[in-house]
């Protein structure tokens, strides 16, 4: 029986998230590109794949600009230090400042020695595969994404971006039509479908890394399970969700196993709701399904990932049971029916952008500097206000 050990984390953002000047970009160029990590207590070690959401550029421009989620070089040694194997940058914010920063971000992560899942092929493949072996068990992995698409123009000749899947991730709501996307799911996500089989037939297993789903909610929309499912009715030996930023349910599904979102890894996100990740031990075997237990970080004072165990890791746990029982429900159309949980995405986001304001205003405090980007973001809240009042319609 041949076996190979996956471990998988969430999102990693290594520039500031919240505001310039404050988080994980302002720590490491504080304390350096090791910093984040010396708190991991060997909890990454032990598999044969390490594999991460890289959730942002890396970049020299990084040092002298206030680039939102940017990272600097130096970040790809530190991760392949650690024992990063493969990134996904088939993401919302790999492409945020354009081509020539996300070619960048590739020749970075390369010259690492990191392989990077996600990238457009213009082969026989619409997603790149990369392929590892381990004695003798050779594991290929894809990676896509479907969210933010709209506000990257030009990201879909580079990234593996998915137009045709079935959830709708715009403010154009409506039930009807979602539910008919629902029941067109031999219809959709045909590219994904058709690289899992081809690829299927040059390696032992194959491993899906989508990004999808509605952020800052514990429960995965129907939509997505829909897809998670056909995933590995494709072929698909474990399918590992990321960007809503949050732990989601992990299910056992028929020869696969999915884990719809292992939450942040390294993310600065203002509240501590949001400070939570897994990581994912998946043991693939070449003649039956995945074997899986998880490890759960929380983000310390400097946004470093710390190891948890007890009640923190308990409160985590229970978290992934409630979500992992609603997705296998028998009602699961209507627990997680899409409009119910975009409802709560929206409720989730506009709290997250209270505590927000909180968050800097008390940040202020401690550092007056920052009364430049704070002003900066109050006129951009004043322009949402008045196109809002314009009738146009625009998150703040």
């Amino acid at each position: 029986m041949k076996l190979i050990n996956i471990k998988a984390v969430g999102d990693i953002a290594t520039g500031d998230y919240t505001v310039g000047g404050i988080g994980i970009g302002s720590v490491i160029k504080k304390f350096g590109s090791d910093f984040p990590f010396k708190k991991l207590n060997n909890v990454l070690d032990g598999s044969d794949i390490l594999i991460g959401n890289l959730e942002g550029p890396l970049t020299s421009r990084a040092h002298t600009e206030d680039m939102r989620l940017c990272g600097i070089p130096e970040l790809a040694k530190s991760l392949k230090a650690i024992g990063f194997d493969v990134l996904s940058i088939a993401n919302n914010h790999a492409f945020d400042y354009g081509a020539d920063v996300f070619k960048e971000t590739v020749s970075i992560c390369e010259e690492a020695g990191l392989q990077l899942c996600g990238q457009r092929d213009y082969g026989d493949f619409y997603c790149k595969p990369v392929i590892h072996e381990n004695d003798g068990f050779r594991i290929g992995i894809l990676a896509y994404n479907w969210v933010g698409l709209e506000r990257n123009a030009g990201s879909d000749k580079y990234i593996a971006n998915i137009y045709d899947g079935i959830v709708n991730y715009t403010w154009n709501r409506d039930p009807l039509v979602d539910k008919k996307s629902q029941n067109e799911i031999d219809r959709k996500n045909v590219h994904v479908i058709n690289d899992i089989k081809r690829l299927n037939q040059l390696v032992d297993a194959v491993v899906v890394l989508p990004h999808w789903g509605y952020e800052w909610g514990i429960y995965p929309p129907y939509g997505v399970v829909l897809e998670a499912q056909s995933f590995v009715e494709a072929g698909a030996s474990a399918v590992i969700g990321s960007h809503p930023h949050v732990i989601q349910g992990v299910q056992q599904y028929k020869t696969g196993v999915i884990a719809y979102s292992l939450g942040n890894f390294l993310f600065d996100a203002p509240s501590d709701k949001f400070n939570t990740g897994m990581i994912l031990d998946c043991k693939i075997l070449s003649d039956k399904r995945p074997e899986i237990s998880y490890h759960f970080v929380k983000r310390s004072k400097y946004f470093q990932p710390v190891p948890v165990s007890g009640d923190a890791a308990q409160s985590s746990m229970t978290m992934v049971s409630k979500s992992s029982k609603a997705i296998i429900s028998d009602d699961v159309s209507v627990f997680l029916d899409d409009e119910k949980i975009y409802k709560e995405y929206e409720n989730q986001y506009n709290y997250l952008k209270r505590q927000k304001v909180i968050f800097l205003f008390k940040a202020m405090i401690r550092n007056p500097k920052l009364i430049v980007p704070i002003l900066g973001k109050i006129k951009n809240l004043m322009l949402i206000i008045i196109m809002r009042l314009q009738g146009k319609r625009v998150r703040w």
